[in-house]
């Protein structure tokens, strides 16, 4: 069975900061927000493709994904 191309939050979530919870969905939903991470919007819903998570999860973790949504924002 193939993978889905575009991944739900809570998915994204887990394989870019390692765990689903309300701090770490407000965390990916701010790098969204801000440009960080390319996401599709569905109403309220987000979803991130799985070649986004492909290319940020080379070596990236969360510190280093804020301190990029940091620079983006200023």
């Amino acid at each position: 069975m193939a993978k889905p191309a575009l991944l739900p939050l809570s998915e994204a979530c887990v394989l870019l900061v390692g765990q689903y919870n309300d701090s770490e969905r407000r965390r990916v939903k701010r790098w969204i927000e801000q440009g960080v991470i390319q996401a599709v919007r569905d109403g309220a819903k987000f979803y991130i493709p799985r070649a986004e998570i492909n290319r940020l999860a080379g070596g990236v973790n969360g510190q280093e994904m804020d301190a990029r949504a940091t620079c983006a924002s200023e």
